[in-house]
């Protein structure tokens, strides 16, 4: 890991030094986490560690998993409409320039209009090898428990897909057929659709203010114009928003199909700077930059406590393992929440070279089927907790360690236990119901005690 970070580092420090040297031929961006929240899960992670993970050890004690809880954000998909018609006006763009790349104008959008947002091949290889690897890693936990495992998702079509093609890789390591029903639940896996403080945050502009400058300042007017030069030697005044649409393109078509005439507009140390520039946005929609982000995922937290703990208290109703899948702002939340890949860093559009090293870095962390698993143990009468992210064990903020006591969890993590979303959400008449709810019952309790 730490060769990976000089390199980037040195990478970083070319593009500010040099007028990008490198060559524009067919660069090969394939593999690389330079693509923000659009990176393809598998591109890095193909070999990863299948250690059973149903026993761990803890000060010379063998513990034995008692459940298992996973968060995964949906797996690749296709682009969203908007982006696919700015696909189209770019290429019709381009087309009518004399001497443009041949492969523009042969180039068919095969991202269509009816496709748009669904879960793609892709992103079902994706979700197929990792049920695959979690039942590998918990075979002794979860086999013959399909009535104690739990599913939950979004409504989303492109997550509730998602749902199925897990359960085919968790049920062929299995050696059974795994079809269980789905909860589908908005409120814990898209709570930040229904937050009326997160919604108004979002829809003011001064929000995005550091992105905005970043986008227009030096390092990022540096790469507009080389790409300009790139595509038709300056005569084009291509918008820095139609220069990144370039590089989704390049990143889906990669994706999808190996390899991508667009990504030759593009070289590595250009693909850096606009890499920080969406972690800046990232940071301010799921990260460190507003308290809302974190607080917001009450629901969420609160349900994977609620689980644990009915597992500690030995409850009838317990499960064994719960599955949710969502998208990628409850992950970024959930993150956040827990204190990961936090730094101090600011993320402020003047520090591209001091935040070479960071730790929030979304090509990395929150690639399409991103994952959040925690991992219940007994030990002795104790309760320990593991964490992984995208399969890698990390330290818990909690205890800072890489297994914690439950209890020092539960504690650390308290403002979640009792959480009220709507309080939290400044939700005074919610769409969530949960206000509703209760303002009915204070009036029937009202009437009630008026008429003793």
């Amino acid at each position: 890991m730490t060769g990976h970070k000089l390199t980037r580092v040195f990478l970083l420090t070319l593009a500010a030094t040099t007028v990008c040297s490198l060559a524009r031929t067919s660069n090969n961006f394939f593999g690389r986490e330079l693509f923000g929240v659009k990176t393809p899960y598998l591109w890095s992670r193909q070999n990863m560690d299948m250690s059973d993970l149903t026993s761990a050890q803890y000060n010379g004690q063998t513990c034995r998993a008692v459940y298992v809880d996973g968060l995964y954000r949906h797996g690749a998909r296709y682009p969203l409409l908007e982006s696919i018609n700015r696909m189209n006006e770019l290429r019709t763009l381009l087309s009518t320039g004399g001497g443009i790349n041949q492969f523009v104008l042969d180039w068919v959008n095969a991202f269509t209009d009816d496709k748009q947002a669904q879960l793609s091949a892709l992103g079902q290889q994706e979700m197929t090898v990792l049920g695959e690897r979690l039942s590998s890693r918990y075979q002794s936990l979860l086999n013959g428990q399909n009535d104690k495992i739990m599913f939950y998702s979004s409504k989303k079509d492109r997550t509730r897909d998602s749902v199925t093609y897990f359960q085919k890789g968790l049920g062929d390591k299995l050696g059974t057929n795994i079809s269980i029903p789905v909860t589908l639940d908005n409120l814990m896996l898209r709570f930040y659709d229904t937050c009326k403080l997160y919604q108004n945050l979002m829809n003011k502009d001064e929000t995005f203010e550091e992105y905005d400058k970043f986008l227009h300042g030096p390092e990022m007017t540096k790469v507009v114009s080389d790409v300009n030069n790139a595509v038709l030697s300056g005569h084009f005044n291509l918008s820095v928003y139609q220069v990144m649409m370039i590089k989704k393109i390049c990143v889906y078509e990669l994706a999808f199909f190996n390899s991508s005439d667009w990504c030759s507009y593009l070289s590595i140390p250009e693909l850096e700077v606009m890499d920080y520039a969406g972690d800046i946005k990232s940071n301010i929609i799921g990260g460190y930059r507003h308290k809302i982000t974190a607080q917001m995922s009450c629901p969420l937290f609160r349900n994977i406590l609620e689980q644990m703990d009915k597992v500690v208290r030995g409850s009838v109703d317990r499960s064994v393992a719960s599955f949710r899948f969502t998208h990628v702002v409850p992950v970024f939340s959930m993150y956040t929440a827990l204190g990961l890949f936090n730094g101090s860093n600011t993320f402020l559009a003047t520090d591209y070279l001091a935040n070479a090293d960071r730790h929030f870095r979304a090509s990395i962390i929150l690639p399409f089927s991103a994952n959040l698993v925690i991992t219940l143990y007994k030990c002795g009468t104790d309760y320990m907790v593991k964490m992984l992210v995208n399969e890698e064990e990390v330290d818990i903020p909690a205890c800072g360690a890489s297994m914690c006591p439950y209890r020092t969890v539960k504690e650390h993590y308290r403002q979640f236990i009792n959480c009220d979303y709507d309080d939290i959400c400044e939700n005074s008449d919610t769409n969530t119901g949960t206000r509703t709810k209760t303002a009915v019952f204070v009036l029937v309790f009202s009437f009630v005690l008026a008429l003793l």
